[in-house]
């Protein structure tokens, strides 16, 4: 994993200019996330300066799949197994970000105390119900000391579909921020229920096959 997390910070840097100060890639078969830290360029902050947000987050974008699908080659070499999904999100304002890639197949759930799942499945309702769809199901992909990964299937209300149909992917890119700022906004409360504190929050969207991830990363203990 560190070759990897070293390639990726070198495409970066060739792709963008600058590679970002923390690099760290971690997963299975299944999937991978990468965590990204310092990463903004001197042209998203004159955009982001600008309020020229949803220009950034093209231009990303934009770049982020070009890196990706040359790491992937990498990922399939070194692995020796490829990803074909990926998704990817950014908190501007802490200068971080989440990619997560998979397989392609069916995400195997982590195996958890039923009480636990329980206990997770009814706090993100409780939050999400308020600020999107109620998932028609609900798995936890990865739960360890640093992170929890949630993927919630069926989540897309009939409009947003319809928007994501249309193209309009700005308005989906503020809806999504708006959610998250939700999430935020009881970052307290989970902090609370989960007994650490919470370093950031990220949202990834499937919008082909109705899916989101829901990611926490939490504050190594010391």
């Amino acid at each position: 994993m560190l070759h990897l997390s070293s390639t990726l910070s070198k495409l970066l840097k060739r792709r963008f200019g600058k590679g970002p100060e923390t690099c760290y890639v971690n997963g299975d078969e299944k999937k991978l996330y990468i965590f990204m830290r310092n990463f903004i360029t001197p042209a998203e902050e004159v955009l982001l300066d600008n309020k020229q947000w949803e220009i950034a987050i093209h231009f990303r974008t934009a770049i982020i799949e070009a890196v990706i699908k040359e790491f992937s080659f990498e990922i399939t070499q070194t692995l020796g197994h490829p990803y074909s999904n990926f998704y990817h999100d950014w908190n501007y304002e802490k200068n971080t970000g989440m990619i997560l890639l998979g397989n392609g197949q069916a995400n195997v759930e982590e195996r958890l105390p039923l009480g636990t799942k329980s206990a997770i499945f009814s706090m993100i309702d409780k939050i999400g119900s308020r600020l999107h769809k109620r998932p028609e199901h609900l798995s936890i992909l990865k739960y360890a000391p640093s992170i929890c990964i949630i993927e919630a299937e069926g989540i897309l209300a009939p409009l947003e579909n319809f928007v994501y149909q249309t193209g309009n992917m700005n308005l989906l890119y503020r809806y999504s921020e708006s959610i998250k700022k939700g999430y935020l906004e009881q970052k307290q409360t989970l902090e609370d229920f989960f007994n650490r504190i919470i370093e950031d929050i990220f949202i990834m969207w499937d919008y082909q096959n109705d899916k989101s991830y829901l990611v926490f990363t939490f504050r190594k203990e010391l």
